[in-house]
């Protein structure tokens, strides 16, 4: 795997609250992935009405000078000796951060868990059936045993996160606009499978993935916090722990055209997905074996074509 990390076997995050000026050319950036970013969102919407309410959340936050969008509230909470990311409305939705290696100011947006419907129990229709695709659209394709499915990129940019099994086998199929990052992990951790969602918090480090900003997940077990970009979890009980990429033949990033001649039996994400958040996740308590469970490797996700 090829990622944009100085060190390949663990990317150098900062200490907590340790600020750097962000290069103007960030402002930039940020302002061209908005603007694509807020497009995509308007085709989302007219094809699926329900994702209207995440592009009104969005566009109602106030303007940062840096080109993203923050809350009023306090981005980070202490409270008995600990620091908290706010998540959501009440406490027990704000995220446990006090060991994280990332810095704080380069956190962004702030929409709180659960703001985008990340998916655990996906429905897929017939590729003979899908007729909103266009030949050229930007798929991920995941082909294992007889099974092969497709998440489109149109779709993954409402969910960012689709928790699923394929030929028994439990994955995730993960994009995040702003950075142009699609990728397929594993969700397998020793003998836990974890459910992945997104944090609504997106974070950049300049020597790392181009300095873009990318999606913070969490996983709904342990409530651990995860950078995709640097291919590990930055807080929580699995802090230091690596995200498993799907072995690279088993997965590809795609176009719908070529999956669909390859592939006609293919089972593709069905538009206009949702569900109702559950109050509580199940709490999986954390012990050695699974926070020491062994990775070979960081490994980070390619760029976009990049993976064979």
């Amino acid at each position: 795997m090829t990622g944009s990390t100085t060190d390949p076997g663990r990317p150098p995050l900062a200490p907590a609250l340790e600020g750097r000026p962000a290069p103007r050319r960030r402002l930039h950036v940020l302002v061209v992935v908005l603007g694509i970013a807020l497009a995509s969102l308007a085709v989302q919407v007219f094809r699926d009405p329900g994702s209207f309410q995440l592009a009104i959340t969005i566009l109602t936050e106030s303007e940062s000078a840096e080109g993203s969008f923050v809350n009023s509230r306090p981005k980070i909470i202490e409270q008995n000796g600990h620091k908290l990311l706010w998540g959501g409305p009440t406490d027990e939705m704000h995220f446990d951060v006090t060991d994280a290696t990332l810095r704080f100011n380069r956190l962004h947006y702030g929409l709180g868990r659960e703001a985008f419907p990340a998916l655990i129990e996906p429905q897929f229709v017939a590729a003979e059936k899908v007729d909103w695709l266009s030949p050229e659209a930007r798929v991920l394709s995941v082909h294992m045993g007889d099974q092969v499915k497709v998440y489109p990129v149109d779709l993954l940019t409402r969910h960012e996160v689709v928790n699923d099994t394929v030929d028994g086998r439990p994955i995730f199929a993960a994009y995040c606009i702003l950075a142009d990052l699609g990728a397929v992990y594993d969700r397998k951790l020793g003998d836990h499978t974890l459910t992945f969602g997104v944090t609504g918090y997106t974070y950049s480090e300049t020597n790392i993935w181009s300095g873009l900003d990318a999606f913070v997940l969490w996983d709904r077990d342990t409530e651990s916090l995860w950078w995709p970009p640097a291919g590990r979890a930055v807080a929580g009980p699995l802090n230091g722990q690596h995200l498993k990429l799907l072995e690279t033949n088993l997965w590809k990033q795609t176009t719908w055209n070529v999956v669909r001649s390859a592939h006609p039996q293919a089972r593709v994400l069905a538009p206009g997905q949702d569900f109702k958040r559950p109050a509580t996740w199940p709490d999986l308590a954390v012990t050695p074996a699974l926070s020491d469970a062994p990775v070979i490797g960081t490994e980070i996700a390619p760029r976009w074509g990049k993976n064979p």
